[in-house]
């Protein structure tokens, strides 16, 4: 039947390959993976027949763009990922023919490195208040020390001054002595 050369199809996008990097991403559900600093990198192929040339890819990566990029390549790729919740959202369009294909969508997260997971936050948090308390307890041991050092200190120039005024008052005493006797008469 010729009718049906000329009839137009729809328009789906029938496979996408989507790996972040060795791992594939399924496209049901939801998956998780280690972050790896790894690219994201994405091939589709479309239900269109014949000619590819006409056939515009739109997407966004939600989670990391909040706008709408166009391609004509079947290969998107994306260098290494920040942790985070994402969701590519995709679809293809052929101008000449105004038709479009329905959204496909792929939501994946990538979990935190090792130094940015809470355990390690939680760890890091538990040295730092260690390293504070010991310092505070270093601080308040040498504190101490200096106030022995300082209180030796009063107490051996405080002996001084006391040997001193014992000095004094005995050559004071012995004065009024000589001033009040007469060494010659003893009188």
């Amino acid at each position: 039947h010729p009718e049906e050369l000329f009839e137009q199809r729809e328009l789906r996008i029938i496979t996408v390959d989507a790996m972040l990097g060795d791992a594939r991403v399924p496209v049901a559900g939801s998956s998780s993976f280690a972050w790896a600093g790894e690219p994201f990198r994405v091939h589709l192929v479309t239900s269109a027949i014949g000619d590819q040339s006409s056939i515009i890819y739109r997407y966004r990566l939600a989670g990391l763009e909040r706008n709408w990029a166009a391609s004509k390549s079947q290969d998107l790729h994306y260098t290494s990922l920040p942790d985070g919740k994402y969701r590519l959202e995709l679809y293809a369009e052929d101008p000449d023919r105004g038709i479009r294909s329905p959204l496909t969508a792929i939501s994946f997260r990538v979990r935190p490195p090792w130094w940015r997971s809470i355990p390690f936050e939680i760890g890091l948090g538990a040295c730092l208040l260690a390293m504070v308390y010991s310092l505070m307890r270093f601080r308040e041991r040498n504190l101490i020390l200096r106030q022995a050092q300082l209180e030796a200190l009063v107490g051996a120039r405080t002996e001084d001054l006391q040997l001193e005024k014992k000095q004094l008052m005995e050559a004071r005493e012995a004065l009024r002595e000589q001033a009040t006797h007469d060494a010659l008469t003893g009188l």
